[in-house]
């Protein structure tokens, strides 16, 4: 059990470092974030998954997510559109996600 935990913990460590090192900046990166903890969650395989601000005020913005997962064999696009707010310059996104 507490090896299940360390190999848990060290690969969400490793995709909150990829998504560090990441070029996308704002909403989007705060999106991969979010996204990339819930996925951890999850169980299910993905690949592909895009980022797109498709709406920013400056304050508030919304990110549609587009993701592949395989699904009873099959490899499906799935979609989401998260809120996201900035708070003291730092942008923060919804951690809950229900793909469409």
């Amino acid at each position: 059990m507490k090896r299940t935990w360390r190999m848990a913990a060290a690969a969400l460590l490793l995709v909150i470092s990829a998504v560090r090192c990441s070029t996308m900046d704002g909403p989007e990166a705060a999106a991969k974030v979010s996204f990339s903890e819930w996925a951890v969650n999850i169980r299910i395989p993905y690949r592909n998954e895009n980022f797109e601000t498709i709406d920013n005020d400056g304050r508030a913005a919304t990110v549609r997510i587009t993701v592949e997962v395989k699904m009873e064999g099959k490899w499906m696009e799935k979609q989401v559109e998260i809120q996201c707010e900035k708070v003291d310059d730092v942008w923060q996104c919804d951690r809950w996600m229900q793909l469409n």
